[in-house]
Formats: C-alpha cells, structure tokens, sequence
C-alpha cells in the first residue's frame, strides 16, 4: 500500500486561477462588444440603404 500526501494549492496556484478566470470575463466582454458594434454597423447600413432606396422610389436623388 502506497501513501499518496494530498497538499492544498498554493496561493500562487490561487492567483494564477484567478487571473486566468478575469482574463477569461475580459475576453467575453470584449467579444460581446465586438458583436455588438458589428450589428450596430450592419443595422446603420441596412438603415441608410432602405432611406436611399425609398428615395430613388419617390424620384429624389441624393
């Protein structure tokens, strides 16, 4: 029978975790940012093409 010494992580392990864990927070922050001004973009594109095309219907030209 061998004895197996179970220690606790050490307080380096801890931080490491830790940081790992907000870096992790910081990236899905910035992903969900990304996305947002991506479809922000995209509505302001759609927006601007529907207002110049209901403009071409009615005659006028920008």
């Amino acid at each position: 029978m061998q004895l197996i010494k179970v220690t606790k992580p050490s307080r380096q392990s801890s931080n490491d975790n830790q940081c790992i864990k907000q870096d992790s927070y910081l990236i899905r922050l910035r992903r969900k940012e990304i996305k947002h001004h991506l479809l922000m973009r995209e509505l302001s594109q759609r927006s601007l093409s529907a207002i110049i095309s209901s403009n071409e219907i009615a005659g006028n030209k920008l």
